[in-house]
């Protein structure tokens, strides 16, 4: 029997791969804080798809941080219903929407 990788396996390496280059971007080009490097974004603001609130939306990601631990947050608001600011988990991004996040990043 072969070891093969299911298509879950397969988008979990991705997004697992997705927030590590996250996380590497904002140690270079966030700002420091207290535990950890932040980036708010301005302007345009990048749009992902996640899970919010068990729904599937588009959110528009206002920030992200990572923490000394490798930790990832990110701050998002529904991009049909904003001013409601709030966490978005790393794992509840749809796979491959990650990158849209990290290459809005820059010095």
């Amino acid at each position: 029997m072969k070891n093969e990788m299911s298509i879950y396996d397969s988008v979990k390496a991705i997004k697992h791969r997705e927030q590590n280059e996250l996380a590497e971007a904002l140690r270079q080009y966030g700002k420091m804080v207290n535990d950890g490097y932040e980036y708010h974004f301005e302007g345009d603001c990048p749009i992902i798809g996640a899970y919010s609130y068990d729904e599937p939306c588009d959110v528009v990601i206002l920030a992200a941080k990572v923490d000394t631990d490798g930790y990832l947050t990110l701050i998002g608001d529904e991009k049909n219903d904003r001013g409601n600011p709030h966490e978005i988990e790393p794992d509840d991004v749809f796979a491959g929407h990650l990158d849209y996040v990290t290459s809005e990043i820059t010095e």
